[in-house]
C-alpha cells in the first residue's frame, strides 16, 4: 500500500490553539520582565546596595531574545503524521524535538475514536493520540489511513461508539 503522509504545519498556525500558545508566551514574557523590574527596585532600596539600571535592560533583552528564539523554533517546527507498512509516526507538538514512532508489528489493536486514535501494544501499553485540534478533513484523512493500514497488516480495528447512535 502507498505510504500516507499529511503535513499539519499550515493548519496549526491558523488555529486557535497556536494563537493561544503565542498569547500565553507573550504574557509570560511581560510577567517575567515586570517581576525582574520589581525585584531590582526592591534590591535598590537597600541602603548598602547600589544597582545599575543597565542590568534591567540586559535581563529584559535576554527575555526578549529567548522569546524571539522560541517563536522562531516553533515556527520552524514540522508537524506531520506519516504511516507506511513498517510504522506510524507523528510529530504533533511544538516543544517535542523528535517524532514518535509506533511500529505496526508491536500493535495488537487500534481504537479509533471521534477525536483520537489509541494504539494498544502486545505488551499491554496503550498510546493515545489526541487529534481534536485538527480540522474535520485532516482528522478523517488520518483516521481512514490508519484504519486502512491496520486492516491491511492484520491489526484489529475497533471504532469507538458515538453516544446517541444506535
Amino acid at each position: 500500500m502507498k505510504p500516507f503522509e499529511i503535513n499539519l504545519n499550515q493548519a496549526a498556525k491558523t488555529k486557535h490553539k497556536y494563537r493561544s500558545f503565542l498569547i500565553i508566551r507573550s504574557l509570560l514574557l511581560i510577567a517575567a520582565s515586570l517581576i525582574t523590574f520589581f525585584v531590582v527596585i526592591l534590591i535598590n532600596r537597600q541602603p548598602n546596595i547600589k544597582f545599575n539600571y543597565y542590568w534591567i535592560i540586559l535581563i529584559c533583552a535576554v527575555y526578549v531574545a529567548y522569546y524571539i528564539y522560541s517563536l522562531y523554533s516553533n515556527y520552524k517546527t514540522k508537524l506531520y503524521v506519516k504511516t507506511d507498512d513498517i510504522a506510524f509516526s507523528y510529530r504533533l507538538g511544538y516543544n517535542r524535538k523528535s517524532a514518535i514512532f509506533v511500529v505496526w508489528d508491536t500493535i495488537k489493536k487500534v481504537k479509533i475514536g471521534t477525536t483520537y486514535i489509541s494504539f494498544y501494544k502486545k505488551t499491554g501499553v496503550q498510546k493515545k493520540i489526541s487529534l481534536g485540534w485538527l480540522s474535520y478533513k485532516e482528522l478523517t484523512l488520518i483516521k481512514n489511513a490508519v484504519e486502512d493500514f491496520a486492516k491491511m497488516l492484520g491489526v484489529t480495528v475497533e471504532k469507538a461508539e458515538i453516544y446517541g447512535q444506535h
